[in-house]
Parts: structure tokens; C-alpha cells; sequence
């Protein structure tokens, strides 16, 4: 069955305009060694040349890249197209079941409920918000960098989440990330 799934997958992606496995293979190496200043520029040589859809291969997993704002609305207004891709699972254990893991029915209940919340004028008028507290959370994270190689990011990132959140809805500056034995 899985031997099937592959077969299927290999020619389904085939039949879509972008990179064969070997070109790809290239492209997964080339983003491996690659600094993080340069990623947006290797993204915009890759996917520039199909401007509305583009497959390749990274690592072995294939991806198709949608750019066109049709295909796009398609998809997200499809709520047969949404089950998650495996990279989600890694967020299950730090953000629980929640929008953006979750699937099918539970999804779209979730969904019903948090879309009038995120209407784009209320988010345009928290943006100073979350930029404010995003450069905040990269300062803290670059001098915690210079110290230490490895980091768990999982508690900044909650402490940034609870500055955005209690300032954009209640109004209330916390400033959790500049305290200094903050915890959650």
C-alpha cells in the first residue's frame, strides 16, 4: 500500500509544473548550508521562475508552492484540503489541538468561532503591538544566542504570545519577556 501511495504521489507531482527529485536533491542541499540571511533570496530563485505553482521535492517529502492568489483561495476556501502536513505535529505537544493543528470538523468549528476576532482592520490596528513585542522577543533571543548555543525558544515565545495578547485585547502592558525570572 505504501509502495502504491508513493507511486501515486511521484506521478501526481510529476504531472505538476516545477523540479524533478534530482533537481530538487540540488536545491535540499543548497538550503542546508545556507545562512539564514540568504534564505529569501534561494525561495525567490527557486519558485520565481513558476509564478503561479511550482512542485519540488525537499528531503525526500514533496511540496507544491502556491503563489497565484486563485489557487490560493481554492485551497483555503476547500474544507476538504485541510488536513495538516506532518511538519504541523511538532506543534501539537506546545499548542495542543488547537486552529492551527487541528483538522476536519473541529477545525472548522474553531474557525467559525475565531474569524470575526481576526477581521483585518482589528489586526491592522495591532500591529505596532505585535511588531513592538516581536523585536523585543529577537533582541532577547539574539544576547541569549551569544551565550548559548542551544535554547529552548518554547517559554520566549509564550512570554512574547502573553505581552501580544494581554496588550492587543486587554489593553494591558505585562511586559512578561522583560522580567527578569519570568516563567509559564
Amino acid at each position: 500500500f505504501y509502495y502504491w501511495c508513493g507511486i501515486r504521489v511521484r506521478r501526481l507531482i510529476s504531472s505538476l509544473p516545477g523540479y524533478t527529485e534530482t533537481e530538487s536533491w540540488a536545491f535540499s542541499y543548497e538550503a542546508a548550508v545556507l545562512p539564514t540571511e540568504g534564505v529569501l533570496s534561494f525561495l525567490e530563485k527557486v519558485f520565481g521562475k513558476h509564478t503561479s505553482l511550482c512542485s519540488m521535492w525537499f528531503l525526500g517529502v514533496p511540496y507544491v508552492n502556491l503563489s497565484s492568489p486563485g489557487n490560493l483561495e481554492a485551497l483555503l476556501k476547500s474544507v476538504q484540503h485541510i488536513t495538516k502536513g506532518r511538519e504541523y505535529f511538532i506543534l501539537v505537544p506546545w499548542l495542543g489541538d488547537g486552529l492551527l493543528t487541528s483538522t476536519g470538523a473541529k477545525w472548522h468549528a474553531h474557525r467559525k468561532m475565531l474569524t470575526p476576532a481576526f477581521h483585518f482592520r482589528i489586526l491592522e490596528s495591532c500591529l505596532p503591538i505585535f511588531n513592538r513585542n516581536a523585536q523585543l522577543l529577537i533582541k532577547i533571543l539574539q544576547d541569549k544566542f551569544a551565550d548559548e548555543k542551544i535554547l529552548n525558544v518554547d517559554t520566549f515565545i509564550s512570554l512574547c504570545s502573553l505581552d501580544i495578547i494581554s496588550e492587543a485585547a486587554m489593553g494591558v502592558r505585562l511586559e512578561a519577556q522583560l522580567q527578569k525570572h519570568s516563567t509559564l
